[in-house]
């Protein structure tokens, strides 16, 4: 781009998002700052002025490379965004550019109103319900996180951001790295707790929480990290007098990143305390170890396909939609013509070539990915095997091809695939 239209590009986007943030404001002073009309307020804006045909998060990069003075900027930390930028704020509501590069954001809902639209890249964006079952206190619910909703947002696409409970969700970025535009309020009383969801079952408010359990999460932290060998005795003498909420949050943490069979232990003494309350807490910790795992590795996988199989096996509890996600994203006559069992199995040899997986996919072991893939249960992949090979050496081998289709089957990253 020539000298002068970068220049003109990147004044631009000082003046777009002015721009922007007066519509806003004039709309929602006609209906008296009525916080229930704002997310509408919002999707007519971006709707009438949208971010990605207006401008590219490369402007917004430079325009912030070469700018004198910014916007007050709420955040400088990458608390949400990496980095977060506002663009626009007058204490009322605010405007900002997300960056996401390796980020995952946990499934949430927000303390706020307003809406999104996706500036550059893509992503997969789940929407979940929460039906409780039990109010342990207003910081620390039980009940069921149910995932309602998979689609696959490209450059321009528009969401509202429902107050609360109307919209929980998580975001997974395929490429690195992405942006979305956001119209927030600055704070919303009706709102409720910004919470965070550990599926199957729990929600919790990570906003508040007391300087106790604060510090006492910090020292495990720390004697974690210095494998101290006091780890468990501390951990123990905290889960002797904790509430369930608390209990939650040292399992969580030492069974996400510590060992396990300490987390065993300790697991056995929460539900000495708690009783069978332990069994959603549990749950929720294995899930949540599952999950890790793939987030972990989108670090180091910067290829959209692959970024994209991981969002999949991270947020789609089953096959069936996950070969529709497949179906929607490749369709035939492209990738693998559009076949969703051809590209995981393509998708995992690649990951499991990087090591990603802890498993080594060699000829034999793909036979069998290929079949389990295929809907093929073990008894089945022996008879074709029989007919592919000499039946005597395979009938040899029936115990160790079930077994071996077992560990595919209940693998942690691709055990969605086969429910």
């Amino acid at each position: 781009m020539p000298e002068s239209q970068r220049s003109r590009a990147e004044s631009g986007v000082a003046a777009y998002f002015e721009a922007l943030g007066r519509t806003v404001e004039a709309a929602w002073r006609k209906v008296d700052y009525d916080e229930a009309r704002f997310a509408d307020i919002a999707c007519e804006a971006l709707r009438a002025a949208p971010p990605a045909a207006c401008l590219d998060a490369g402007e917004v990069i430079r325009w912030l490379a070469s700018a004198a003075v910014i916007p007050y900027q709420l955040s400088t930390d990458e608390a949400f965004g990496q980095p977060p930028l506002t663009l626009f704020w007058n204490g009322q509501f605010q405007i900002e550019v997300l960056f996401w590069h390796t980020g995952t954001p946990a499934i949430h809902q927000h303390g706020f109103s307003g809406a999104f639209s996706v500036l550059g890249g893509s992503s997969v964006h789940c929407r979940y319900g929460f039906a409780p079952r039990r109010k342990v206190s207003a910081r620390f619910l039980l009940g069921a996180v149910e995932l309602r909703e998979v689609e696959l947002l490209a450059a321009g696409a528009l969401r509202p951001i429902g107050r609360g409970g109307d919209l929980i969700h998580s975001l997974f970025h395929l490429e690195s790295p992405s942006a979305t535009v956001v119209v927030r309020t600055c704070e919303d009383a009706e709102a409720g707790p910004e919470y965070a969801y550990y599926p199957p079952a729990v929600a919790v408010d990570p906003g508040r929480s007391d300087v106790l359990r604060t510090k006492r999460l910090q020292i495990l932290d720390m004697l974690a990290a210095s494998r101290s060998a006091d780890l468990e005795s501390v951990a123990a003498m905290i889960l002797a007098g904790a509430d369930l909420h608390t209990a939650f949050l040292v399992l969580l943490r030492l069974g996400t990143h510590g060992d396990g069979d300490l987390y065993g232990r300790l697991l056995a003494r929460a539900r000495e305390r708690h009783g069978e309350a332990v069994e959603d807490l549990a749950a929720a910790v294995e899930e949540e170890r599952r999950r890790q795992r793939i987030v972990d590795l989108r670090h180091s996988v910067l290829d959209p396909d692959l970024r994209f199989f991981l969002a999949l096996l991270l947020n789609v509890p089953g096959r069936a939609a996950i070969d529709r996600l497949i179906q929607a994203r490749y369709p035939r006559g492209g990738l693998a013509d559009g076949d969703p069992a051809a590209l995981a199995e393509r998708w995992i040899g690649e990951l499991a070539r990087s090591g990603a997986l802890g498993i080594e996919i060699d000829a034999a072991i793909g036979r069998l990915l290929h079949g389990c893939l295929r809907g093929d249960d073990p008894d089945e992949i022996v008879r074709q095997l029989r007919a592919e090979h000499r039946p005597e050496a395979i009938d040899a081998q029936a115990a160790e091809i079930h077994e071996a289709c077992r560990r595919i089957v209940g693998h942690p990253i691709l055990s969605p695939l086969f429910r």
